[in-house]
């Protein structure tokens, strides 16, 4: 893995949230012991700069792609901050699998002599607890950047020929990214991942439809009656239009679809903002450098781009601990924004 010492990321109001560092939780037979003002404590801020970006040595490229087929579009999100106007909201949070929860294993917090299970808990259980906000979690394992920024609706997917059915029936298809042209699949084309009643359904003009794959997994499969969609009309996942108002957390880009570009990143991440129209957001950052106060084995983890193994249950994925300090570090960005309505 190719990892830059530090990258300097500014989107709008963009707000790098640093994971709570390791050394503000202590770990003792499977117990975390903490106190208030440690959990108060956020790790460095992100937002420093490392002026020299040169790669740590003895990586391999984290990204293995083809040069982009477009050029990067020019931001027009800005870094003005939007003050919350105060209305409840719920939370989305979209990624890949380090926001799913993927490897979550078993924990506990004690916190003023009371200890607390957090077993098997992921981000967006933890942020839910911490807000008392509804909060979906929107994160698939294995999703790229671009197809997440695709599922939520800020790269345009569109149907790749005109779909007429007369009374009820079916019509093949494919869905196509306007992005680079490629061919788009989904296992669960809502956007929830199976996590909605409403599996498989998309949006388009307005309209709801039941959409699977075909047989072979080359297209698509579109379920209706009296239809009638013209080529090149954008398709979006129920979940893009029903959680575009929420408070949306991002976290895109571990699984490469970015071309090695970190301003092609912004401008995935942008997508989505400009998509939903989205004002109030958190965009969870690289953790290459989370601000711990690491043991001698980390600091040797950290020369190849590895998390401290105190927070993770894998070579890449967070246990309960790292999922809660993640959590915990996107609810204190929260508060300092205002979102939580004095939560």
């Amino acid at each position: 893995m190719k990892v830059r010492k530090k990258i300097v990321v500014c989107f709008s109001v963009t707000v790098f949230v640093v994971l709570l560092i390791a050394s503000e939780v202590l770990v003792h037979g499977g117990t975390v012991q903490t106190t208030p003002a440690r959990l108060q404590k956020i790790s460095k801020n992100i937002w420093d700069i490392v002026e020299n970006d040169n790669e740590i040595a003895g990586g391999s490229s984290m990204q293995t792609e083809n040069q982009k087929p477009h050029e990067t579009r020019k931001r027009t999100i800005t870094a003005e901050t939007v003050p919350y106007d105060g209305v409840k909201r719920s939370i989305s949070c979209w990624g890949d699998s380090m926001m799913y929860g993927c490897a979550t294993t078993p924990g506990f917090i004690t916190l003023d002599g009371i200890t607390t299970n957090i077993s098997y808990a992921t981000a967006p259980d933890m942020l839910s607890q911490f807000t008392g906000l509804k909060t979906y979690n929107l994160g698939v394992n294995g999703e790229t950047s671009k197809e997440i920024a695709t599922r939520a609706g800020g790269l345009t997917m569109v149907v790749d020929r005109d779909i007429v059915i007369d009374g009820t029936g079916i019509a093949e298809f494919k869905l196509q990214s306007l992005y680079d042209g490629d061919n788009v699949y989904m296992e669960d084309y809502s956007g929830y991942n199976f996590q909605s009643d409403q599996t498989n359904i998309c949006v388009i003009n307005g309209e709801k439809y039941y959409v699977t794959n075909s047989y072979d997994g080359e297209s698509q499969i579109l379920y209706g009656t009296d239809v009638n969609i013209k080529e090149g009309t954008p398709v979006y996942t129920l979940a893009a239009v029903e959680r575009k108002d929420d408070i949306l957390v991002l976290e895109i880009g571990s699984n490469a679809g970015w071309y090695n570009d970190y301003d092609e990143l912004i401008a995935q991440y942008d997508s989505i903002l400009e998509g939903t129209g989205c004002k109030y957001y958190i965009i969870v950052g690289d953790t290459d450098d989370p601000g711990l106060e690491a043991t001698d084995e980390d600091l040797d983890g950290f020369t190849r781009g590895e998390i401290s193994q105190q927070l993770r249950a894998d070579w890449t994925h967070f246990n309960a601990y790292g999922y809660y300090a993640k959590a915990k570090g996107i609810y204190e960005k929260g508060v300092e924004l205002g979102y939580w309505g004095g939560q």
